[in-house]
């Protein structure tokens, strides 16, 4: 069940590459949906995904036993982005979500070593 948001964007958005970033941003995200220009001169857009963002301490071993619960839960990993600023980290997991993600798969990532908090984003 993908979650989706359709969206127009107003403003000085057209003859600036609005709308090649919006798309850049999106394949780096692992959003899908699709852009385009209005002749309004708005940009429009149709996006869908589902990611789970994890704060964590940064250390050997975080991105594996994330890995390993969603697995377990047969969720599928789309793309794995991580970011890192002295001890701490923030991971963006983008994922295929065919059945809702349950309560149960997000306590028991929070429950994981060195996580410090879980969030389930749907666009």
């Amino acid at each position: 069940m993908a979650a989706a948001r359709h969206v127009q964007v107003t403003g000085r958005v057209q003859g600036v590459f609005f709308r090649g970033w919006t798309q850049e941003q999106a394949e780096r995200l692992g959003v899908n949906g699709w852009v385009r220009n209005c002749p309004d001169g708005s940009v429009e857009a149709h996006l869908e995904g589902t990611m789970i963002v994890t704060c964590n301490t940064d250390q050997p071993g975080v991105i594996g036993a994330v890995g390993t619960v969603l697995g377990k839960h047969q969720i599928n990993i789309a793309q794995f982005a991580l970011g890192r600023n002295g001890d701490r980290a923030m991971g963006i997991v983008t994922v295929d979500e065919p059945t809702p993600i349950s309560d149960e798969v997000l306590d028991e990532l929070r429950q994981q070593k060195a996580i410090r908090e879980v969030r389930l984003v749907r666009i």
